[in-house]
């Protein structure tokens, strides 16, 4: 009978939490951004009006071919054109918070294998419903329509199957991560030093899986005419695009204010500066005995990727997804983390409303940039002492 009542309050929370997730991206359902009014549905409505799938011979909009030949199919269903846009992006939240909950649940199968037998509901259902009610997670897909949920969930996949030697899957996702964005270039240098230290050099024969993913997901507008090196061509135009050393984002360079918004002075020594800092940290995780557990693992990937977005130029308010949902799955391997993620995520709330808002002060922006500096040397300096620490207790 306590075993049947407890299965009742536990299948009752999953229903509300569940309910509540919906209701929060249901509110923002009619918001329409500057990013959708004068892009997304630009591009939906001119590819409807010409033919859909044919409009893929030609490049529409500025983002890459699996998205394109997304907006084509949809652009066959009737309803409206708002809601179409954004519901592929809040089905990868979902998606995302189940990677979430995946990679939560197996630490704790490895590390603490008695310890959701204390909760009402497993701790990994718990994580999964925090992702979704993450600010930045929900107003990202909801509000705001954008796709970050979907290179990112991907991401998580590689990282997942990769520590569980899953060669093969992992290249899969790889490869449609960066079909999705350019900004899965981010967790790159992580994976070169996790390769590297594991000595897992046979992962390099599963690299054409990896180009093969990222190439078929254009199949659709290769048959229209495009050519196959299209989306190579895409990418290398993005990396020129935006010359500012950030956008709305509360990058290191923030910090000075106006003082470092000349991007020709600039932008050279920032990149210098992310692959030297980028390169020590891992260079140390690769030579150092320790740092072999699972938390370790996530725990340097989220440091690189906060690294990388942190020092380059040209970042916007939405590049650091992927660093929050790092932090997101730190969180539950270690509750001190939570302090760094809270303001992390915070930050970044705020600089999605520098967007929606045009909050632009004329000092620039150093005090959220400021901040969230600190809370990235803080997150450094907890993270190295805190790894060590665990590595020598067990």
């Amino acid at each position: 009978m306590e075993n049947l009542s407890k299965k009742i309050k536990s299948t009752s929370l999953v229903l509300l939490c569940l309910i509540l997730t919906l209701l929060v991206r249901y509110i923002g359902k009619d918001f329409v951004s500057g990013d959708m009014k004068v892009c997304l549905l630009e591009w939906f409505g001119y590819m409807k009006s010409n033919g859909g799938i044919s409009c893929l011979s030609n490049q529409v909009g500025d983002y890459n071919l699996s998205y394109q030949t997304l907006i084509a199919f949809l652009t066959y269903i009737e309803c409206n054109p708002l809601y179409l846009m954004k519901l592929p992006s809040i089905a990868f939240d979902y998606i995302l918070a189940f990677w979430v909950a995946l990679i939560v649940r197996d630490f704790y199968k490895e590390k603490y294998p008695l310890c959701n037998k204390s909760y009402i509901i497993p701790i990994h259902y718990i994580a999964f419903f925090v992702t979704l009610m993450v600010p930045t997670v929900f107003v990202n897909s909801a509000f705001w329509g954008q796709c970050d949920a979907m290179y990112t969930s991907f991401v998580l996949g590689t990282l997942y199957f990769l520590r569980r030697k899953s060669y093969f899957a992992s290249a899969i996702c790889l490869g449609f991560a960066f079909a999705c964005k350019l900004q899965t270039i981010f967790i790159l240098p992580f994976l070169g030093a996790y390769i590297i230290k594991a000595k897992e050099w046979k992962v390099f024969l599963y690299t054409p899986l990896a180009f093969a993913a990222f190439w078929i997901t254009g199949i659709f507008a290769y048959l229209q005419g495009r050519d196959m090196w299209a989306t190579i061509d895409l990418y290398i135009l993005q990396s020129k695009d935006y010359p500012e050393m950030y956008l709305n984002f509360s990058s290191f360079w923030g910090c000075f204010g106006k003082y470092t918004q000349n991007y020709d002075v600039f932008s050279k020594p920032a990149i210098v500066l992310a692959i030297v800092v980028c390169m020590i940290g891992l260079i140390y995780y690769i030579k150092s005995s320790r740092y072999t557990d699972t938390s370790s693992y996530y725990a340097f990937a989220a440091w690189s990727v906060w690294t990388v977005v942190l020092l380059l130029p040209s970042m916007h308010e939405r590049y650091a997804f992927m660093a929050d949902a790092l932090l997101v799955i730190l969180c539950f391997m270690n509750y001190k983390y939570i302090p760094f993620a809270v303001l992390a995520i915070c930050t970044s709330l705020y600089c999605y409303c520098l967007y929606f808002f045009g909050w632009d002060p004329p000092h620039g922006h150093p005090i959220q940039s400021l901040v969230y500096t600190l809370a990235y040397m803080g997150f450094t300096i907890y993270m190295f002492r805190e790894q060590k620490k665990q590595i020598v207790y067990e």
